[in-house]
């Protein structure tokens, strides 16, 4: 069972969370990923 109905908001609706939401989990995502790369590979 579907936690959300899509069908019944507007079109651009659904197109608008999945971007936010795509941006809001990414930007902690590269912030991780910058801290491992960085203490993996020290710049002498």
């Amino acid at each position: 069972m579907p936690i959300h109905d899509w069908t019944r908001v507007q079109a651009g609706d659904f197109h608008h969370f999945h971007q936010c939401w795509v941006v809001a989990i990414g930007i902690p995502v590269d912030i991780v990923i910058a801290n491992l790369v960085r203490r993996s590979f020290p710049i002498a």
